[in-house]
């Protein structure tokens, strides 16, 4: 079961669980589509902690997560990635586009700090 957090007034984040195959991958898509929705000025964190497996659909989601967001000055991060889909992120060049952090933490301090920028 996907599950989502607001933490503060401008980050939303997603933890998505198990194999993101098409069918999973979708229902993230519905559910991190709202949540966007929902929080329209949210910078997103995707934590990919229980994440087993990345299909082309999930990166695809992503990617689309990022042009929608990054126009708007907000940010997509993922963290946590496992060697399989940090693997799968390399060989597609994913990893050019969207930052992928190996802490949780690191992920959210890159938000806070894009937001302490943005306010000076």
């Amino acid at each position: 079961m996907n599950t989502y957090e607001k933490i503060g007034d401008n980050i939303f984040v997603a933890h998505p669980e198990g194999k993101m195959d098409i069918h999973h991958a979708l229902i993230f898509e519905r559910e991190l589509t709202e949540g966007i929705r929902d929080n329209p000025n949210c910078h997103v964190i995707i934590d990919l902690l229980n994440v087993e497996y990345l299909s082309s659909t999930s990166l695809r989601i992503f990617v689309t997560t990022y042009s929608k967001l990054h126009f708007k000055g907000l940010k997509v991060l993922l963290c946590r990635a496992n060697d399989l889909c940090l693997k799968i992120a390399e060989v597609t060049n994913f990893s050019r586009v969207i930052s992928i952090h190996d802490k949780y933490e690191d992920a959210l301090n890159e938000v806070l700090n894009n937001i302490k920028e943005s306010v000076v």
